[in-house]
């Protein structure tokens, strides 16, 4: 979240004399620690609380697919701002957000019992807190489109390949710029994974594994898979919470575990970092072989060694997995496959653009039952991957003309029409062979590589 100095609104007089004249009583002073609940939806509220310090996530409560309960954050109450607005002023005592402290955090307080002060001079006890609801309201207003905001920056970063054919001639001078910083994010990552793991061996030693497995492996079960799973766990050990299991089925797969960890949150948390270094040195390493392609744009080349497609699929899964956690994805991915000889970022640049491009057209048509599937297998002497998707059929006209550059169905959106043009051209130069399948049932890309026997084969 963004600095609150830089989304509110400077203190006026107005509203520096209500905070001084109202709430500035010890007695109505209250600490709430950090984990700690100041408001719960639906609860009775008839105080209105000012925030000295700390912060608080305010959210709704949500479900997910499968009817489990989440917490949606509408905005966070940062040091200044007021909590309990809407059920103080609106005459429906029951609050609408649920409020917990972030940090440690202090409070002033005022209920409804109190009169309005020098009502003479400055109006009714409303008239004097209007000011008070308008800011709190702009500040929210504020917040959410900074948010928006950057929802709409992770959206255009996935369309980086596609605005690199652009670059031309500036190619080669813009890659030399640019792989300074990310040598520097490289680096950086990696060492702070080593940080890290020499830290939980110090102070963890019996848990430290969890962590390096999550660096190793990462999260490699399907959506579906993990809610399996997870329920699964809750039935064998009583007592597990649902949010628990779920951590736990990400990291254990199908594997079996005999008992439960007695520290298992400390457990879980360690995996999760570990995870989170695993995408780390995805993103860094995908980052660095796109300033590559730029080069190759300007008519360099990339460097090819033995690679796993299977390994090339999941790296991609890694990088999409923002977008990904909104819809159920199928995996079928064989790890016994031979490698190919190639270059493991050109087939992520494959996959990351086949998937969004499904992702997008399920989005934008409201599918009612959105379904990802991928799966990785041998088709005598090719591998096959095959990435589908339950989004609208597209239409046989443009069917036609699909993998021509500039040919979009991205209305409204800032597109170039040259993702599928890239797919094309790459898929060109391992003399695969790329085939679309599209009915009301799902749409289809499948994409055959074939096992070469020389490295020389592959130009």
């Amino acid at each position: 979240m963004p600095d609150s100095t830089l989304l509110a609104p400077q203190m006026t007089p107005i509203l520096d004399r209500v905070v001084s004249v109202y709430f500035s009583d010890p007695s109505q002073r209250l600490i709430i620690p950090k984990g700690g609940l100041l408001l719960n939806q639906d609860m009775e509220n008839d105080r209105l609380y000012y925030v000295r310090s700390g912060s608080f996530t305010c959210t709704i409560r949500d479900e997910d697919d499968i009817g489990d309960e989440l917490q949606i954050e509408l905005f966070r109450a940062e040091k200044g701002s007021f909590v309990g607005v809407y059920s103080f002023f609106s005459g429906n005592p029951r609050s609408f957000i649920r409020a917990t402290a972030l940090e440690d955090a202090e409070l002033s307080w005022i209920d409804r019992n109190i009169k309005a002060v020098d009502s003479e001079q400055y109006g009714t006890f409303r008239a004097q807190f209007l000011p008070v609801v308008l800011e709190e309201l702009s500040k929210r207003q504020i917040s959410l489109s900074h948010m928006a905001r950057q929802q709409e920056v992770a959206q255009h970063r996935l369309h980086i390949a596609e605005k690199m054919s652009t670059l031309g001639e500036l190619s080669a001078g813009l890659a030399h710029e640019l792989n300074n910083a990310v040598g520097v994010m490289d680096r950086s990552s990696d060492h702070l994974r080593q940080v890290l793991s020499r830290l939980f061996k110090e102070t963890a030693p019996a848990l430290s594994s969890w962590f390096e497995e999550g660096v190793s492996t990462g999260q490699n079960f399907a959506s579906d898979v993990v809610r399996k799973r997870a329920k699964e766990l809750m039935a064998r050990f009583s007592g597990l919470e649902y949010d628990k299991a779920k951590a736990l089925a990400r990291i254990l797969g199908d594997r079996e575990i005999d008992a439960l960890p007695k520290k298992l949150d400390e457990a879980i948390f360690l995996w999760e970092t570990g995870r989170a270094c695993h995408d780390m040195r995805i993103a860094a390493d995908h980052a660095a072989n796109l300033v590559r392609s730029i080069k190759q744009l300007g008519g360099g080349g990339r460097e090819r060694q033995n690679i796993s497609v299977t390994d090339s699929v999941r790296e991609a899964l890694a990088l999409l997995n923002s977008n990904l956690r909104e819809v159920p994805v199928e995996l079928d991915l064989d790890d016994s496959l031979p490698d190919i000889w190639g270059n493991k970022m050109e087939l992520v640049q494959i996959w990351v653009n086949i998937i969004k491009n499904g992702w997008d057209a399920m989005k934008n048509a409201r599918t009612a039952d959105p379904r990802i599937r991928v799966a990785v297998g041998k088709h005598r002497r090719a591998i096959q991957v095959d990435l589908a998707n339950t989004g609208p059929p597209i239409n046989p006209v443009l069917l036609q003309k699909l993998f021509q550059p500039h040919i979009t169905t991205k209305r409204g959106e800032m597109g170039l029409g040259l993702g599928l043009y890239i797919v094309k051209e790459i898929v060109d130069r391992y003399n695969g062979e790329l085939h679309v399948a599209s009915d009301e049932k799902e749409t289809c890309f499948s994409v055959r590589l074939p096992l070469l026997q020389q490295k020389d084969d592959c130009l």
